[in-house]
């Protein structure tokens, strides 16, 4: 075949050594190569790099090159490796070899066949080092953990080339039942060694149990390492019962009951209760003409020092004092002695002139601990009301569920204020005087016709309203508020109890 003109260079040259040989010498041809062996260094995927090599014809005849072959690795390849020429004595070629990597080690060889009678097939090595993208997907395995049905839970996923060639992206898909792929950079996208994308993959089961998902890629890497792999389960979301019983104001009077916890870790609160009684009284003079204020502390039930009124003088020191008082059994059993001393209103009673026929009792429980009576805080609940029925207990304690500072969680004391239309607040409020009024309005409050909801509920259909154990569809529910409305006609009759079940939604 004639050589093509593009592939090689031929020339006569004087520089290898050739000379003119006398005519009684033998005569033969004898190939020359150079550079014995080529070396291609860190050439990236998919890029092509050139290097020459030389044969040289150092004999006295014509030499004949029959074929050029490589062998041992596709990586290494001529412009046209069909080639078959003579060179003159003297004469020498220039052939371009190439080189694009398979792999991160290539080895081959260019076998030269001619008829040099020293070496028939000459063997050129020929040696490649390669350089690939590799995707790293970070983190490589993720667990959503439990994930409420029908909420959904996103988790931010690094893609990184963590390779040395130039990584492309052509596809980003997701496998797996209740994943969804919420996030991808445009496609196709191009990363540089070292740098990244994120793709965002929601968590939003369909049913119960564990899902499995997968990240899926497309890309250039000749050997494809970005699985990443993903669990989670779903599981039903947790019944909420909101209990309260209607208010049956406004009220021209109230009586009002302050249970303090004696134990010495209240030194604080107790002075915190005393400091802002000022407020207090001066709310409810203001919504009120006619009340009385105790304060109880022993498992008797009696008050401390004098019951106050309007006409009290000093008010507030006889508050502050009463606020420090007697100790007992029961020092940290609230609901116990709020009973005791309801029930020691009656005439001959050492509370006899409170609770009073025709006023609203408002039992206000302040404690850093949990109630402890023996009784369940329902059954007490159920006696206090027995005594008086238009009893609203309210509590100043440790927030629910995990306490605060000092403080406890207020368990006892938290759901019996709910169930008994009062009002609940953390005793690690550094300023009680706001909360304390909104007990003084307590003290008139009307029947409500709006129920705010502890939680947010999954669905408004899995609301259920009951008034004293009966359901009811004649209500709305208002998002903004998340709260059960009734419109006027269809309120709860006062001093009926109210129950919203409803399944906990996403945000709690």
């Amino acid at each position: 075949m004639r050589l093509p003109l593009f592939a090689l260079t031929i020339c006569a040259c004087s520089d290898y050594g050739v000379h003119n040989t006398d005519p009684s010498e033998a005569r033969f041809p004898a190939l020359a190569v150079r550079p014995p062996e080529l070396f291609f260094a860190d050439v990236p995927q998919e890029e092509v790099a050139q290097q020459e090599l030389t044969l040289l014809n150092r004999g006295n005849a014509r030499l004949h090159i029959d074929e050029l072959r490589i062998t041992g690795s596709d990586s290494f390849f001529l412009e046209d490796d069909d080639l078959a020429f003579d060179l003159a004595p003297g004469e020498h070629v220039t052939l371009p070899v190439r080189f694009s990597p398979g792999a991160e080690v290539d080895e081959g060889a260019l076998e030269i066949v001619s008829d040099d009678p020293y070496g028939p097939i000459r063997a050129v090595d020929l040696q490649g080092t390669g350089l690939f993208p590799l995707l790293e997907v970070d983190p490589a395995e993720y667990d959503y953990g439990e994930v409420v049905l029908e909420c959904g839970w996103e988790k931010t996923f690094t893609l990184r080339n963590a390779g040395e060639a130039l990584l492309r992206v052509s596809a980003v898909t997701h496998a797996g039942t209740g994943f969804t792929l919420v996030q991808a950079p445009p496609l196709p996208v191009e990363l540089e060694p070292g740098a990244e994308a994120a793709v965002v993959v929601r968590f939003n089961p369909e049913e119960e149990g564990v899902a499995e998902g997968h990240l899926l890629f497309e890309t250039n890497e000749r050997d494809p390492g970005g699985d990443n792999h993903q669990t989670g389960e779903g599981i039903p979301p947790d019944s909420v019962t909101d209990t309260w019983r209607q208010p049956d104001g406004p009220w021209e009077k109230s009586d009002i009951l302050f249970y303090v916890d004696q134990s010495g870790s209240m030194d604080d609160d107790q002075r915190n209760l005393a400091n802002n009684f000022s407020d207090f009284i001066t709310a409810l003079d203001e919504v009120l003409s006619d009340y009385r204020i105790m304060v109880a502390t022993a498992d008797s039930g009696c008050h401390n020092g004098e019951i106050i009124s309007p006409e009290t003088t000093d008010a507030e020191s006889v508050f502050t004092s009463a606020v420090r008082g007697p100790n007992g059994t029961w020092t940290e059993a609230g609901l116990t002695i709020t009973l005791a001393a309801l029930q020691e209103s009656v005439p001959g009673g050492c509370n006899e002139g409170f609770a009073r026929e025709g006023a609203k009792v408002m039992p206000v429980l302040v404690s850093d601990e949990p109630e402890q009576s023996r009784s369940t805080w329902s059954d007490l609940v159920i006696a206090i009301q027995a005594v008086n029925a238009t009893a609203a207990i309210s509590a100043i304690a440790g927030d629910v569920p995990g306490g605060c500072g000092t403080a406890a969680a207020g368990f006892g004391y938290y759901e019996a204020s709910m169930a008994s239309g009062g009002l609940f607040y953390s005793i690690c409020d550094t300023d009680w005087g706001e909360n304390l009024r909104d007990l003084a309005i307590l003290a008139t409050a009307a029947p409500m016709d709006t129920f705010p909801l502890t939680g947010r509920p999954v669905r408004v259909e899995s609301i259920v309203v009951t008034i004293d154990g009966s359901r009811t569809t004649r209500w709305t529910f208002d998002e903004d508020q998340v709260a059960v409305v009734f419109a006027e006609p269809d309120m709860p009759p006062p001093l009926s109890w109210v129950e919203i079940s409803y399944d906990l939604g996403c945000d709690g």
